[in-house]
């Protein structure tokens, strides 16, 4: 049976259930089957950091006939690894490019100095030009960014950045000078993959600050190679230029994901304690201390009557220089939080582990010696070891047996 002698609401079934590329081949079947797809085709545009891909988006944002259905729109460098959606649906039909799953990290071109590829001739200009078109997508709600995972973030301000050693920085700066410039009056979801972490004032422009007010969902996740936090981009951006993006979508807020590649406390400046998100019900942390100066566990506690899924991964608990026997340890903090969350049913918990110095075996690090003026060094303390896994199986085994009890009911 030809498909042309289906209903209408079978194809649209049918349509749902097929990849991408099937679905714009559907569309150029004829004007009917064109009709019926389309608005499904292009719910989510995919795009990525290649001439062929950015300016097809450029050009798909143009088309009045498919703007008017794009309600997700998903940046993917072609360096990144999977993020959002993408790798389950990706377009690779000339307009826009899905996921390139073939790119490897052995594709990288080195120079010895961090240079890497050069981006594609068009690439940043096609970006721009798309991404200033947003306030065209009545639909648009979601917008992910998985940008280059290695850049190479120096003490020195963004503007002096070796553009010729460090080229797919521009692409980042390239897009959010496009976000500045235009607006989404519908967004409710935002992810910032292997973002940059480099002060800018763009975070506190009103514009770009839009995009932040009506989030139900917020996904910060930095990429930097410099260890050395303490001054330069690195402490301004998480001192200065994130708390504006926090604060903005403190009513609506329902999902944050702030996640970092290095210890990040009150060292270089970071505080939560002031946040409150009314609605939250899901919170993941990723290298982000436990520190009196910060406040993460006085904000984590100031949402346990929402609060549902908490993750803490690579999470420390600073601790001065030496150690004295009285520190806060996790043996106190499990406690409670087991005692304070009592909504909660979702709980993932790892440290970091690594090479002891010593031994030159690996063991975990969950607390950070606070070293003045320069940053966190992970530590291992085998004292206590003990009470620390028997209060974390603690809070574990609460939040297991709480999640247990409403999948019965």
């Amino acid at each position: 049976m030809s498909m042309l002698a289906l209903p209408a609401e079978l194809v649209l079934l049918i349509s749902q259930e097929t990849q991408a590329q099937d679905r714009l081949a559907l569309r150029a079947t004829n004007r009917k089957l064109c009709v019926l797809v389309t608005p499904h085709a292009f719910r989510t545009v995919y795009t990525t950091s290649t001439g062929k891909s950015s300016a097809g988006f450029y050009s798909l944002l143009r088309c009045d006939d498919v703007r008017k259905h794009v309600r997700e729109i998903v940046y993917r460098d072609s360096f990144a690894g999977d993020v959002g959606s993408g790798r389950e649906d990706c377009r690779k039909d000339g307009l826009t490019d899905g996921p390139r799953d073939e790119v490897s990290d052995s594709s990288r071109e080195d120079d010895g100095r961090g240079c890497l590829d050069e981006v594609e001739e068009g690439v940043i200009a096609n970006l721009s030009a798309a991404f200033s078109l947003l306030h065209t997508l009545p639909a648009l709600h979601t917008l992910t960014f998985a940008f280059h995972p290695i850049y190479k973030t120096h003490n020195t301000p963004i503007s002096s950045f070796n553009r010729k050693r460090y080229p797919h920085v521009d692409i980042q700066l390239a897009i959010f000078a496009a976000l500045e410039s235009t607006s989404v009056a519908r967004l409710r979801s935002l992810t910032l993959d292997h973002s940059t972490p480099f002060s800018h004032e763009i975070s506190t422009h009103p514009t770009f600050l839009k995009y932040f007010r009506k989030l139900t969902h917020l996904h910060i996740a930095t990429s930097s190679d410099l260890h050395f936090i303490f001054a330069g981009p690195l402490a301004d951006f998480w001192a200065r230029s994130l708390p504006p993006l926090l604060r903005a979508p403190a009513s609506t807020l329902t999902s944050l994901t702030l996640h970092s590649e290095h210890d990040v406390g009150a060292i270089p400046g970071l505080t939560l304690g002031h946040l409150r998100y009314p609605h939250l019900t899901h919170l993941s942390l990723q290298h982000i201390v436990f520190d009196a100066g910060i406040s993460t566990e006085a904000f984590i506690l100031a949402h346990a009557r929402t609060l549902t899924s908490l993750t803490l991964s690579r999470c420390k608990i600073a601790i001065p220089h030496p150690a004295p026997p009285t520190a806060r340890r996790w043996a106190d903090v499990c406690p409670r939080l087991a005692a304070k969350l009592v909504r909660l049913v979702h709980l993932a918990v790892d440290f970091e582990v690594g090479l002891d110095p010593d031994t030159f075996e690996h063991k975990r690090f969950p607390y950070a010696l606070v070293q003045p003026g320069w940053g966190y060094s992970s530590v291992g303390i085998e004292e206590w070891v003990t009470e620390d896994d028997a209060a974390l199986e603690v809070f574990q085994g609460a939040v297991a047996a709480r999640m247990a009890s409403v999948a019965e009911s």
